[in-house]
Protein backbone atom coordinates (compact mmCIF):
# COMPACT_ATOMS: atom_id res chain seq x y z
CA UNK A 1 0.00 0.00 0.00
CA UNK A 2 1.52 3.30 -0.48
CA UNK A 3 1.20 5.26 2.71
CA UNK A 4 0.40 8.51 0.75
CA UNK A 5 -2.49 8.03 -0.83
CA UNK A 6 -3.97 4.99 0.73
CA UNK A 7 -4.42 2.91 -2.77
CA UNK A 8 -3.48 -0.66 -2.42
CA UNK A 9 -0.98 -2.85 -4.94
CA UNK A 10 -1.45 -6.85 -5.10
CA UNK A 11 1.79 -8.51 -4.18
CA UNK A 12 2.05 -9.73 -7.25
CA UNK A 13 0.66 -9.74 -10.99
CA UNK A 14 1.02 -11.93 -14.35
CA UNK A 15 2.44 -10.41 -17.50
CA UNK A 16 3.07 -12.38 -20.20
CA UNK A 17 2.51 -15.52 -18.23
CA UNK A 18 5.51 -14.28 -15.63
CA UNK A 19 4.84 -13.74 -12.06
CA UNK A 20 5.51 -9.95 -11.28
CA UNK A 21 6.74 -8.99 -7.83
CA UNK A 22 6.10 -5.96 -6.20
CA UNK A 23 9.34 -3.90 -5.33
CA UNK A 24 8.12 -0.85 -4.24
CA UNK A 25 5.64 1.89 -4.36
CA UNK A 26 5.59 5.66 -5.23
CA UNK A 27 3.64 8.79 -5.36
CA UNK A 28 3.49 11.42 -7.90
CA UNK A 29 2.57 14.89 -6.48
CA UNK A 30 1.74 18.10 -8.60
CA UNK A 31 2.51 20.65 -6.01
CA UNK A 32 0.73 19.66 -2.99
CA UNK A 33 -2.14 17.37 -4.51
CA UNK A 34 -1.47 13.43 -5.01
CA UNK A 35 -1.73 13.03 -8.86
CA UNK A 36 -1.28 9.15 -8.55
CA UNK A 37 0.82 6.12 -6.73
CA UNK A 38 2.81 4.13 -9.08
CA UNK A 39 4.14 0.17 -7.64
CA UNK A 40 7.07 -1.71 -9.70
CA UNK A 41 7.13 -4.66 -10.37
CA UNK A 42 9.86 -7.65 -11.53
CA UNK A 43 10.42 -10.99 -11.44
CA UNK A 44 12.34 -11.70 -8.08
CA UNK A 45 15.02 -13.55 -9.31
CA UNK A 46 16.34 -11.10 -11.64
CA UNK A 47 15.37 -8.28 -9.67
CA UNK A 48 17.90 -9.61 -7.15
CA UNK A 49 20.50 -10.30 -8.36
CA UNK A 50 20.49 -6.82 -10.14
CA UNK A 51 20.37 -5.21 -7.03
CA UNK A 52 22.24 -7.38 -4.85
CA UNK A 53 25.11 -4.18 -5.09
CA UNK A 54 22.68 -1.73 -3.84
CA UNK A 55 21.41 -4.03 -0.77
CA UNK A 56 20.90 -1.53 2.43
CA UNK A 57 21.63 1.61 1.00
CA UNK A 58 19.10 3.80 2.01
CA UNK A 59 16.12 4.96 -0.45
CA UNK A 60 17.70 8.66 -0.40
CA UNK A 61 20.83 7.67 -1.40
CA UNK A 62 19.77 5.29 -4.00
CA UNK A 63 17.76 7.87 -5.36
CA UNK A 64 20.68 10.20 -7.11
CA UNK A 65 22.68 6.75 -7.76
CA UNK A 66 22.22 6.37 -11.99
CA UNK A 67 23.58 2.83 -11.88
CA UNK A 68 20.95 1.67 -9.69
CA UNK A 69 18.53 2.91 -11.95
CA UNK A 70 20.80 1.42 -15.25
CA UNK A 71 21.12 -1.74 -13.53
CA UNK A 72 17.07 -2.29 -13.10
CA UNK A 73 16.89 -0.87 -16.51
CA UNK A 74 19.22 -3.36 -17.95
CA UNK A 75 17.09 -6.36 -16.97
CA UNK A 76 17.12 -9.05 -19.32
CA UNK A 77 13.50 -9.73 -17.53
CA UNK A 78 9.69 -8.88 -17.50
CA UNK A 79 9.30 -5.32 -15.39
CA UNK A 80 5.96 -3.59 -14.95
CA UNK A 81 4.62 -0.31 -13.64
CA UNK A 82 0.76 0.02 -12.58
CA UNK A 83 -0.43 3.13 -11.62
CA UNK A 84 -3.82 3.92 -9.78
CA UNK A 85 -5.29 7.45 -10.14
CA UNK A 86 -5.77 9.28 -6.87
CA UNK A 87 -8.23 11.86 -8.15
CA UNK A 88 -9.65 12.67 -11.85
CA UNK A 89 -6.82 13.61 -14.45
CA UNK A 90 -7.64 14.70 -18.00
CA UNK A 91 -5.75 11.76 -20.15
CA UNK A 92 -4.36 13.60 -22.49
CA UNK A 93 -2.60 15.53 -19.95
CA UNK A 94 -1.12 12.33 -18.40
CA UNK A 95 -0.46 10.51 -21.53
CA UNK A 96 1.72 13.52 -22.46
CA UNK A 97 3.32 13.86 -19.26
CA UNK A 98 4.66 9.91 -19.55
CA UNK A 99 5.32 10.25 -23.31
CA UNK A 100 7.61 13.45 -22.46
CA UNK A 101 10.11 10.57 -20.20
CA UNK A 102 14.01 10.87 -21.78
CA UNK A 103 15.11 8.42 -23.87
CA UNK A 104 12.04 6.96 -25.34
CA UNK A 105 11.68 6.74 -29.02
CA UNK A 106 8.66 8.40 -30.67
CA UNK A 107 6.80 5.44 -32.14
CA UNK A 108 6.75 4.14 -28.15
CA UNK A 109 5.87 7.61 -27.27
CA UNK A 110 2.88 7.78 -29.58
CA UNK A 111 1.36 4.28 -29.16
CA UNK A 112 1.41 5.00 -25.11
CA UNK A 113 -0.13 8.27 -26.00
CA UNK A 114 -2.81 6.48 -27.84
CA UNK A 115 -2.99 3.67 -25.14
CA UNK A 116 -3.56 5.88 -22.32
CA UNK A 117 -6.20 8.38 -24.05
CA UNK A 118 -8.18 5.49 -25.96
CA UNK A 119 -10.70 5.75 -23.27
CA UNK A 120 -11.20 9.10 -22.31
CA UNK A 121 -10.44 10.72 -19.03
CA UNK A 122 -8.62 8.97 -15.85
CA UNK A 123 -10.81 8.97 -13.04
CA UNK A 124 -10.19 8.00 -9.11
CA UNK A 125 -9.04 5.08 -8.97
CA UNK A 126 -8.39 3.70 -12.77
Amino acid sequence: MDPATGIKFANSVRVDNKKLELQGVGVRTKVVVNVYSAGFYAEQGPIDRATKPYAGKPGAKLAGDAGFFKAIQALGSAKAVLLTFARAVGADKVAEALSAVPGANAKSQQELHKCITRNGDLSKGD
